[in-house]
């Protein structure tokens, strides 16, 4: 995974590029997070990361994800994360390309994970399923303020139908 990088023109410049490259480096929560088979240890270390939100997330953030949630506030990111690790274990949201300006990033990313929960009107079926998009992050100091998501959707609509063992009538494209 890259990490954003940019010039620094201000102060602030420099805590925004710090809080993207912490939030690039930890994922707001990696994905490891959630996972049924894990013990209480594992568990812990999910709510210690979706915990972190508090400390990366503006407490007026604002976020448009590609999934079709348009949100406000921590504890709504904070059940959307919920929700989607809920469906796709092993999630990951990797920033494979970066490009910073003053307090803003946009990104190239990749989401992923093992579809272990109803997600999107499918099925579970344990396997892998990935898809790619795109953020715009505006930054707040030191915080993430809001985050812009575009996605493959369509893409990952396939994917997960292909992934169906029986084909339903909604995966007729």
């Amino acid at each position: 995974m890259d990490e954003c990088s940019g010039a620094d023109t201000e102060d602030g410049d420099k805590a925004s590029d710090a809080a993207l490259s912490k939030a690039a480096r930890d994922d707001v929560d990696d994905g490891r997070a959630g996972e049924q088979e894990q013990g209480d240890s594992g568990r812990d270390e999910h709510a210690e990361r979706v915990g972190a939100i508090a400390d990366l997330i503006a407490e007026d953030f604002s976020f448009r994800g590609s999934l079709g949630a348009e949100l406000r506030g921590r504890e709504a990111f904070r059940d959307y994360v919920l929700m989607v690790r809920s469906a796709l274990v092993d999630y990951r949201c990797d920033i494979l390309d970066c490009v910073t300006e003053n307090h803003r990033a946009f990104s190239k990313m990749r989401f992923s994970g093992r579809h272990v929960g109803t997600f999107r009107g499918f099925a579970p079926t344990g396997k892998q399923v990935e898809w790619v998009g795109a953020a715009l992050f505006e930054l707040r100091g030191a915080q993430i303020g809001a985050v812009w998501v575009l996605g493959d959707v369509e893409g990952l609509d396939a994917r997960l139908c292909d992934n169906q063992t029986s084909r339903e009538s909604m995966c007729l494209l």
